[in-house]
């Protein structure tokens, strides 16, 4: 499965490519470049190495995905609407 996509002539996207792109400072957001400072480096090296890295990062994504499609979350009047997520809602 193709995860990037291509504009004028230059690979976009998730994979090996987006993880060496980051390693050498040219992340988009400023919360992808944040996986390069820490323990997440350590992954970032790992997705960004070729081919192997690209296997590791697919699997590990797909694992992700399963694990938020899992999720119940709560809906409806049983469920709450946070406008800070650092505090609960009163009841």
């Amino acid at each position: 499965m193709e995860m990037g996509y291509y504009r004028q002539g230059q690979e976009v996207g998730f994979g090996a490519h987006y993880y060496a792109k980051l390693l050498g400072g040219r992340g988009i957001l400023r919360s992808d470049q944040q996986l390069t400072a820490g323990s997440t480096v350590r992954w970032v090296r790992i997705y960004a190495s070729g081919e192997y890295g690209e296997e590791v990062f697919r699997e590990d994504f797909a694992h992700a995905m399963v694990k938020l499609g899992a999720l119940a979350p709560l809906t409806g009047s049983a469920g709450h609407v946070r406008i800070r997520c650092s505090t609960k809602p009163v009841e």
